[in-house]
């Protein structure tokens, strides 16, 4: 059984969700071939001492990441890509702070603008981006893009 709230955002590369909360939520993941575990929660869920290669970017609840945050995001993301391995990012219901960071992801790789990229996201995942600074934040990445036209994923 997925864990909460678990889709697959691009079919075997990024897949979002809640908060893994046992055993058997990390074991989904593995069995599915996630390799790494993005939390974007204050504190790291235990791994249970599956094979999934943590990664910390600690986030308060309803709240916008900051444009490092995103950038760190999106680092660990094109490496996972470059190895063909898949990532699964969780906030506490994979909304908020995963949604937003999706978004900015869509914003990079496909460059789409802030909007038509949360309305994907929203799209794909009902309830994402729960934040008028979520949303800011998304369009000031956008920008923040716009400005530096050597930014290609």
């Amino acid at each position: 059984m997925p864990p909460t709230n678990f889709s697959w955002f691009i079919t075997d590369r990024i897949a979002a969700l809640g908060l893994p909360s046992s055993r058997a939520d990390i074991e989904f993941l593995c069995s599915i071939g996630v390799k790494q575990l993005i939390s974007l929660t204050e504190s790291r869920p235990s791994l249970h001492g599956c094979q999934l290669t943590p990664v910390h970017i600690p986030i308060e609840d309803m709240t916008p990441p900051t444009i490092e945050q995103v950038n760190e995001f999106l680092s660990v993301t094109e490496l996972a890509y470059l190895k063909e391995e898949a990532v699964a990012v969780h906030c506490m219901y994979g909304l908020g702070r995963v949604g937003t960071m999706l978004a900015c992801y869509l914003v990079k790789t496909t460059h789409c603008s802030a909007l038509e990229a949360i309305s994907i996201v929203r799209r794909k995942r009902p309830g994402s981006i729960e934040t008028q600074q979520q949303e800011k934040l998304v369009q000031e990445f956008s920008a923040s893009l716009r400005s530096r036209p050597d930014q290609t994923i």
